[in-house]
Formats: C-alpha cells, structure tokens, sequence
C-alpha cells in the first residue's frame, strides 16, 4: 500500500513544513527517499528537531549502525526511515 503526493512549494522552510505534516498525517511505516548522503543528513536533522523519531540509513553508515536502524524499523520501533 502505497501513497505518493505532489504539492508545489515555494520555499525550503514550507518544504519541510508540509513534510512534518504529512508525516504527522500518515499511519504506520514511512519512508522517505533521498539522492545523496548530505540530504539525508539534513532530514534528518530537521525532522529530529521538529521532535519525530526516525530512523537514518545510508551507505556511509557502519554495518552495526545500518543493521541496528533497519531492524529498529521493521520491529516498528521507528515509523519514518530515511
């Protein structure tokens, strides 16, 4: 069960407003995509700070560090992985 959505923003902070919404919005597993491993950093950070746990996964990542947050998801112990 997939959802995909497109709004049109104007700016990076409405950007990441809508994103802390529509993540507050949806039940259950989230994922969010991401090109590089500085974007997902950014996230995030941004959205640790807007108060949300999740979880970040990317190649520069140890073993230990990816396997923990993989398995941190799958438990349901985090709903969004970025």
């Amino acid at each position: 069960n997939l959802a995909f959505e497109t709004i049109h923003v104007t700016s990076d902070l409405e950007k990441r407003q809508n994103l802390v919404r529509i993540l507050d919005e949806i039940d259950g597993s989230k994922i969010i995509y991401a090109a590089t491993v500085k974007t997902v950093e950014e996230i995030g950070e941004f959205l640790k700070g807007a108060g949300l746990e999740i979880g970040i996964y990317h190649g520069k990542l140890g073993a230990k560090q990816r396997r923990n947050v993989q398995d941190a998801f799958l438990s349901g112990k985090l709903e969004t992985m970025i």
